[in-house]
């Protein structure tokens, strides 16, 4: 358990300020270097400096709770509340309750029987995980998980790594809104297959429908649901490919910085999608290596780490992989 602190020299900070430690100031003027944050109004400024504070004392209090190696300070949301941060990052939880799809039945568990897991693993080391991405301010988590997942399992199964196109289902299906993989999945099928991410570039925006199905690079053959067991999961991951899951993000990873997510107290209400590419244990500990849409600077170069085995923060709750024969 720890708080991360990454000191460099404090600046001076106006007397307004002067209810937070000089740490905490310190910290504030590291932020604004590495993020490049100015603000309309000196009254702005105050207010988001005391948002800063109070994040990272919510960071400490995380810190305090965490029952892995996980460490938490300030990262790029540290300027936001968690109402903000939510609305602009992750899935709205009222919506996906109204929207959930009909699953397929899971995959039979017949066909993993007698297969030996091994100790790690990790489809990075095998050519089929795209370079991390950023969803910027739309909630399009959950397209980024089902479009990564296509991605992976293609490659996986065909011997070519595509960088495929999220805009297309924002402007041809959803526009920034909240969703589930298994509709995106299904949604790419229906439409045909997607393009090149280079053919049909990520605006973060919705717009109109450009999609061109002749620019199509490939499509799936369906999409299935894995059963809620963790086991389970790693042997269809290490057989099939990289998984696309959800989970309670709201809780767990706002302050994240690095290290296995371990917290007890977090629910399972899901509000997060992000794409499971592996598996390994560091000092006993096991996690699950998990890619997320925030950009290569946030957590371990874009992806973070959960602890595997208890469900934690639903991860298992969601599972969903496209089918490519």
């Amino acid at each position: 358990m720890r708080f991360v602190v990454l000191g460099l020299l404090a600046l001076r900070c106006p007397s307004s300020f002067a209810s937070a430690s000089s740490e905490e100031t310190v910290h504030w003027n590291e932020f604004r270097r590495a993020h490049g944050r100015s603000y309309a109004s000196p009254t702005e400024e105050q207010r988001r400096f005391q948002i800063f504070v109070d994040n990272l004392r919510q960071a400490k209090k995380r810190a305090d709770m965490e029952e892995g190696t996980a460490t938490f300070g300030w990262n790029q949301f540290s300027d936001m509340t968690t109402e903000e941060f939510a609305k602009l990052y992750l899935m709205d939880r009222e919506a996906l309750q109204s929207s959930k799809p009909n699953y397929t039945e899971p995959r039979p568990i017949s066909l993993y029987q007698g297969t030996e897991l091994p100790a790690s693993f990790d489809w990075r080391d095998h050519g089929v995980v795209s370079e991390v991405k950023n969803q910027g301010n739309c909630p399009s988590c959950w397209i980024f998980s089902a479009v990564q997942n296509v991605e992976s399992v293609y490659a996986v199964k065909k011997g070519k790594l595509y960088s495929l196109s999220e805009q297309q289902l924002i402007d041809c299906r959803a526009g920034c809104s909240s969703g589930w993989s298994m509709n995106a999945l299904r949604n790419i099928r229906n439409m045909g297959g997607l393009e090149r991410e280079s053919d049909y570039r990520y605006t973060g925006v919705g717009g109109s429908c450009r999609y061109n199905r002749g620019k199509a690079v490939l499509n799936i053959d369906g999409a299935i649901s894995l059963a809620a067991d963790e086991y389970l999961i790693a042997q269809h991951l290490v057989h099939y490919g990289p998984i696309s899951v959800a989970f309670n993000a709201r809780d767990s990873i706002m302050h994240y910085k690095g290290g296995i997510v371990k917290i007890s107290s977090c629910g399972h209400v899901a509000d997060h999608s992000v794409l499971l590419v592996g598996y390994g244990s560091e000092n006993g500990i096991p996690y699950w290596i998990v890619k997320n849409s925030w950009g290569k600077w946030w957590g371990e170069k874009g992806y973070f780490r959960m602890y595997r085995g208890r469900n934690t923060c639903g991860i298992a709750n969601h599972a969903v992989t496209a089918v490519v024969n």
